[in-house]
């Protein structure tokens, strides 16, 4: 526009971003006002809450109240610091309660709520610079791990590493608006694998180192130098006893278990993060198969490339679950299917019980899937203890363009394979394509057998 120069609309667009961030900023401190207002006084935590304290070094008041808005435990105020429980805390067992108590005096005591308001404050004002929010992020983070080591000097940190993840999934269940000073979801998967780091280095950082870290980040900042993260040199406290085999392997099952169930739900932004807090993206997981076998069943390809992406095994195996391709194949997702082979998923990949890809697709009358799978390599004539082959499959649900497209790629409609009983009640047998289209009165299937030549 004609009378305007370039660093006045520079200049009105930095204002313009400013003020919005800092009106935004106001409304999270209204927002926090009125949670103080209306939530409910645990009056009965007093008591633990002031011992805690004492034993925390921290010397002043601190409230504590519920509010149905908070989905995780987090500290606010300066002068009159209030810890927030979410709704449930009063069902927690002693263990859960006292460590978030603990966490949350850290917080107090480290002068944290100040510090995350002038950083806030300062990212409103240097919006446009990228190292200004990277800054804040990192010193979030750095500020909830240094409570977190607090909180493991006296607790198994194990216990501690469960809590989290419990948090992590309850935080992903909610639907509540984060606010100043709650944890965020990635950062409790990486606070998750810094607690089960027995590398490494713990220790409370006080108020003046905390603030000349800030000061010393504030200074390169307003340099616009290169931000380079620096830690604090100290003695590290001496280790403590190191968690048991059975701690781990109970963290271990409840990491896999919310993989497993976040690739099954489609959950894809969860993904990453339990993955990097640890979870083994091949586990086994017994009644339900692995994560791969989940992100199938979710029939999302693009979650399937993202478990592959990050390592998964396309032939991992699971009784009673089969593989991904398995699962895939007895679905009829030829688009998954397609993706597993490209990604090289063996066509013959075979499980007692559960078949292999061909006889799953044959079985489940996924012609499409049945003619992919040829073409790719599968062997036509494969047996697999109790599902015989694909023909005799196919054969006895009735699956009649299954059928022919078998005997077209040269099954043989001839084919005996024994199958064993369950026992007393049924004892085993020869089985074949016509016996078994037979006794499953598929008329049309038989009439197309004999017509191939088939007979008992």
């Amino acid at each position: 526009m004609p009378g305007v120069s370039g660093i006045a609309v520079v200049r009105g667009l930095w204002l313009s971003g400013a003020t919005l961030l800092l009106a935004q900023l106001g409304v999270v401190l209204w927002r926090l006002r009125r949670m103080r207002r209306t939530g409910i006084p645990r009056l009965d935590l007093h008591g633990a809450l002031r011992s805690l304290s004492a034993e925390a070094g921290v010397h002043r008041t601190v409230e504590i109240v519920v509010h149905e808005e908070a989905p995780l435990p987090f500290t606010f105020g300066i002068l009159r610091p209030v810890i927030v429980l979410p709704p449930d805390a009063p069902d927690w067992d002693e263990g859960d309660l006292r460590r978030a108590l603990v966490h949350e005096l850290e917080h107090v005591r480290r002068a944290d709520w100040g510090m995350q308001l002038a950083a806030r404050a300062i990212c409103a004002v240097w919006w446009f610079h990228p190292l200004a929010w990277v800054a804040w992020r990192r010193l979030s983070l750095e500020a909830e791990r240094a409570c977190d080591d607090a909180v493991v000097v006296r607790e198994e940190s194990v216990n501690y590493a469960e809590q989290l993840v419990l948090l992590a999934r309850r935080l992903s269940a909610s639907h509540a608006q984060p606010v100043l000073g709650m944890a965020n979801r990635s950062d409790l998967s990486a606070r998750v694998s810094a607690l089960l780091d027995e590398g490494q280095r713990r220790g409370r950082a006080g108020l003046a180192t905390l603030a000349g870290a800030f000061v010393a980040a504030l200074s390169l900042l307003l340099a616009v130098a290169p931000l380079r993260a620096v830690g604090v040199s100290r003695a590290a406290d001496p280790p403590g006893p190191s968690a048991t085999q059975a701690q781990h392997a109970r963290l271990q099952r409840s990491l896999d278990g919310d993989l497993y169930a976040a690739a099954l739900h489609g959950n894809f932004d969860e993904i990453p993060e339990l993955i990097a807090a640890g979870a083994n993206v091949n586990a086994t997981i017994p009644g339900d198969g692995s994560p791969l076998i989940a992100a199938v069943r979710s029939g999302k390809p693009s979650l399937v490339a993202l478990l592959l992406d990050r390592g998964a095994n396309p032939d991992l195996t699971v009784p009673g679950d089969g593989s991904a391709l398995i699962a895939a194949a007895a679905a009829g997702r030829a688009d998954i299917v397609e993706l597993l082979l490209q990604r090289g998923a063996n066509p013959n990949v075979a499980v007692a019980g559960d078949g292999s890809p061909l006889i799953a697709a044959s079985a489940a009358g996924r012609n499409e899937v049945v003619a992919l799978l040829l073409d790719r390599g599968a062997q036509v004539e494969l047996v697999v203890r109790g599902d015989e082959n694909a023909l005799i499959q196919a054969a006895g649900a009735g699956h009649l363009e299954v059928v022919r497209t078998l005997v077209g790629r040269a099954a043989d409609v001839n084919a005996r394979v024994w199958a064993d009983g369950n026992g007393a009640a049924q004892q085993g047998e020869w089985r074949t394509p016509l016996g078994m289209a037979r006794k499953g009165g598929h008329t049309a299937v038989v009439a197309f057998l004999i017509s191939a030549g088939g007979h008992e």
